[in-house]
């Protein structure tokens, strides 16, 4: 197609920039309310919930900007036109696009969380009203936010989503599972010891025994065994559920049968259960209303954070905060009346770069800007094309009028996406703000106090930190490729510890040499470690 770039004013001695029109989405997925699109997996996601009067339906598509090529997936979403529609990606151990919305069925609304595996290329679904757990409304939105603590035999729960239905005052999560179970051989067993796991029906296994026989497992709510949930007898040492579980702390052991009679494990092991959907205690200050928008910020803030244009015509702006737990109000409000159509993002979900919360309003005439949530200084809302009220520099007016279907992402390289009405789609380039802190620039100028503690089985090494530090390590083998990550979060100064026996995908690290990036806000430190 003929690409068309919007004409942009030049200050003098300023560069510029403007919104570039990108391959349209396709005829077939119209651009209308209850469109949202969203960045995972190195491209685009987008959900376009098109009201067809003889066959409506709900398509879903996903854009290549390597080829500015878009596709739709070929199942779509197999339901029909969805309202109260919001979609977000987890990135964390399996890529899955998250979406909700309700179903129009027998004069009621029926509420759906979706997922769509992007490795296996399948859609799954998880019926909210089900178990009668919340209704969706208007300015429903969700939110991906990663377990920065994700630990494949610890706590392997890659993230949750966070939901607010819409409507109202209330605030969900949904804890998501893991998609793969560990090698057993580390500790004999699975669930491992003191997990905390989000799968509604655990798998458990264990060691076989030397000889063949028959196998007993019990599960139980107390340590003792009093409270029995599952008592069964196998030919195997696995054994999954037929039934959900409830959210709880479960204890469980296994027995043999030898000499006529159940020989019993000499140790029970114990995990806690936090699967599908849990309420918050601390709702939202405010109902949530039409054009309410959330977005997961990893840093830009000091802790890792929701950020909330609440919606219903308002113009407040608030902060969930995932480490207290708690909700900020005293931002500064929004430029205008937040409506439909608005979204907000981050440039860099995962706070790498100290990101900018970006935000685009809907269904207004007063803004011709973006505007970015500027927070190096005193925080405050300023158009996206100025590094401050005085001296602008680049000039990135819409392109159309962003209307009640508009709707906004932002990617990792920083370049932001905007889709409009008769299925226009445009990408702008950010102006290059300074990145002060974090990981400005990628440069080290001094490197923090670290030394290999052991090698034996693993990695572990030890730290000092002058000052309180967000914390990020990397493990490389000899040819420097990633092996795996921790992201330690924000700690306080002193003296700490970071250590890993298995790669990313659960495999114990195999005898040789590897390398460690530790950084450390500003600081790094790279250290070589032989594992034995």
């Amino acid at each position: 197609m003929l690409k068309r770039m919007v004409v942009c004013i030049l200050f003098v001695a300023a560069a510029a920039m403007a919104w570039e029109q990108l391959e349209d989405v396709p005829d077939t997925a119209v651009v209308g309310t209850g469109t949202h699109i969203t960045w995972g997996n190195g491209g685009v996601w987008g959900m376009f919930p098109t009201d067809y009067a003889e066959d409506p339906e709900t398509f879903v598509g996903y854009y290549d900007p390597a080829s500015d090529t878009w596709g739709l997936l070929s199942e779509s979403m197999e339901y029909d036109y969805l309202h109260h529609t919001s979609l977000t990606f987890q990135w964390q151990e399996t890529p899955l696009l998250f979406g909700i919305g309700d179903i129009y069925d027998d004069g009621e609304y029926d509420a759906y969380l979706y997922w769509y595996s992007v490795t296996q290329e399948e859609w799954d679904s998880y019926d909210i009203d089900e178990e009668e757990e919340f209704a969706l409304g208007n300015g429903a939105c969700i939110a991906y936010v990663p377990n920065l603590s994700w630990d494949v035999w610890s706590y392997p729960v890659p993230g949750w989503i966070y939901c607010l239905p819409g409507g109202g005052t209330e605030f969900w999560r949904y804890h998501i599972a893991a998609e793969s179970i560990p090698d057993i051989s580390l500790y004999g067993y699975y669930p491992g010891p003191s997990a905390v796991i989000a799968d509604q029906t655990p798998p458990f296994q264990w060691s076989p025994s030397a000889q063949p026989t028959q196998y007993r497992i019990q599960v139980a709510t107390d340590q003792f065994f009093m409270s029995i949930v599952i008592d069964t007898v196998l030919s195997t040492p696995a054994f999954e559920p037929h039934t959900d579980f409830a959210n709880d702390t479960y204890y469980w052991r296994t027995a043999t049968w030898t000499g006529g009679g159940w020989t019993w494990g000499a140790n029970s092991h114990n995990f806690e259960l936090q699967g599908g959907w849990e309420q918050i205690e601390d709702d939202i200050p405010h109902s949530a209303g039409t054009g309410a928008s959330m977005a997961y910020d990893g840093d830009a803030f000091g802790n890792p954070a929701l950020l909330v244009l609440r919606g219903g015509n308002t113009k407040d702006f608030y902060k969930y905060d995932l480490t207290t737990e708690q909700w900020i109000d005293t931002l500064e409000d929004a430029p205008v009346n937040v409506k439909a159509g608005t979204s907000i993002a981050t440039h860099d979900p995962t706070g790498e770069w100290g990101a900018y919360p970006f935000a685009v309003f809907g269904d207004s005439d007063t803004l011709d800007f973006p505007y970015h949530y500027y927070t190096d200084t005193v925080p405050h809302w300023i158009p996206f094309d100025t590094l401050d009220e005085q001296d602008p520099l680049f000039y990135a007016r819409f392109p159309e009028h962003i209307g009640p279907e508009a709707s906004m992402t932002s990617g990792p390289s920083r370049m932001n996406y905007l889709v409009v009405d008769e299925n226009h789609f445009w990408a702008l380039e950010p102006p290059p703000v300074p990145r002060e802190g974090g990981q400005s620039g990628g440069m080290r100028s001094v490197e923090v106090n670290a030394h290999v503690v052991s090698g034996f089985g693993g990695v572990e090494v030890e730290y000092e930190l002058p000052a309180a530090a967000r914390v990020r390590a990397t493990v490389h083998d000899a040819i420097g490729r990633l092996v795996c990550a921790i992201d330690a979060g924000k700690q306080p100064a002193g003296t700490h510890r970071l250590g890993w026996t298995r790669g990313s995908k659960g495999k114990k690290l195999s005898a040789g040499a590897y390398f460690v990036v530790l950084d450390a806000s500003e600081k790094q430190a790279k250290l070589k470690a032989v594992v034995r």
